[in-house]
């Protein structure tokens, strides 16, 4: 029988996954360089909500490729953290500008549509507020006499 060592494999997942055992393979990352491959599994912490572990991956990733920007003289903690930081203020500053932004077109979405209603319920040629006690309905002939007589 002619096994083939996972030294002469193309490339680690092709090794990991000749692997024969039942349980996810259970390696965090196999350094590469200067980027982290992930191999296989899910995340050693989990949330439990699998929305929140998807975005807290990405946002390490974002974190981790943009630190690579940062130069080699700078401790790589230290650029992690800046860059956690800086994308924060960032993404809160966005986040008030769109809020900021809906909240001015709903104010005043709201104001013009008070205005344009109150200018279609004015369409009488006199206001009621003359204390008559009269009705507000354009059909009752009394109620017109009573608005003539109370001018």
């Amino acid at each position: 029988m002619n096994r083939v060592g996972f030294g002469s494999c193309v490339s680690p997942c092709l090794a990991a996954s000749r692997l024969a055992t039942p349980a996810p393979v259970a390696m965090a990352g196999r350094r590469l360089g200067a980027r982290m491959v992930a191999l296989a599994g899910k995340p050693a912490k989990s949330t439990g909500n699998e929305a929140l572990d998807s975005a807290i991956s990405v946002g390490k990733g974002l974190v981790d490729s943009a630190s690579e920007l940062v130069p080699e003289s700078v401790p790589r903690p230290v650029a992690k953290g800046g860059v956690a930081v800086a994308g924060g203020l960032l993404a809160f500053w966005l986040l008030q500008k769109v809020l900021s932004t809906l909240l001015t077109v709903a104010l005043l979405g709201g104001a013009a549509w008070l205005y344009f209603r109150s200018q279609s319920g004015s369409d009488d040629s006199g206001s009621s507020s003359g204390g008559g006690g009269g009705t507000s309905d354009p059909s009752d002939p009394l109620g017109e006499a009573r608005k003539i007589m109370d001018k």
